[in-house]
């Protein structure tokens, strides 16, 4: 007895859209995965390369007897990078933080952008970590602004010790300074991953990274 043979089934029109749908909803989360990482990545990157060159100031500072002073700028938005560092050598007598402008330095410098998408994060003053807690995130004694941007100092002295920089000039008084660096679409409602805190104590020049 002859037996007849079924014809191959395709798909239907609906299962094809599902299929799709589910497509696309998987490709969209693997790129939003994969910019998530390499923003979180860019924080991570800025936050190792800031604390070589902070460790690395006090050596070179006693090394050569001359006073160095780093700043950091947050340019807030618009073009290019949101924040800035410099390193000033020897800045003259009478230098001071809140008169220093970003564009025209005065002095020999070295200038280095972060990301650009990374920047300071805005916030009240909070304690460190354990065992730093005496130290201030944000210590209002040492923030100024410098050109309209939102910036801080710190003095690595030829004698090898570290200091704050007050914006008026002189040691800020602190026993240490904190600040967090965040991607600039960090609004506190997502993974602290993408954050990544300093801390840098006066005046030994300790410095520690951590994750808030």
């Amino acid at each position: 007895m002859a037996t007849q043979e079924r014809a191959p089934r395709g798909f239907t029109l609906i299962e094809l859209v599902i299929v799709l749908a589910i497509v696309a909803v998987l490709a969209a989360l693997g790129i939003a995965m994969s910019r998530w990482g390499m923003r979180s990545a860019n924080v991570d990157a800025a936050s190792d390369d800031l604390v070589v060159r902070l460790v690395g100031l006090s050596g070179t500072s006693l090394t050569d007897g001359q006073d160095r002073v780093f700043v950091m700028v947050d340019r807030g938005t618009g073009a290019g990078s949101r924040a800035r560092t410099f390193v000033l050598t020897a800045p003259p007598g009478g230098w001071t933080l809140q008169n220093f402008d970003p564009t025209n330095p005065g002095v020999s410098f070295d200038e280095v952008d972060l990301p650009r998408t990374v920047r300071l994060l805005a916030g009240g003053e909070t304690a460190a970590p354990a065992p730093l807690q005496a130290i201030k995130l944000s210590d209002t004694r040492m923030l100024s602004t410098c050109g309209g941007a939102a910036c801080f100092g710190i003095r690595f002295t030829g004698d090898g010790e570290v200091r704050g920089e007050a914006p008026a000039g002189g040691d800020s008084g602190a026993p240490g300074f904190g600040f967090i660096l965040a991607d600039e679409e960090d609004t506190g409602s997502r993974s602290a991953a993408k954050r990544r805190g300093i801390v840098l104590g006066f005046p030994t020049g300790i410095v520690k990274s951590y994750a808030p």
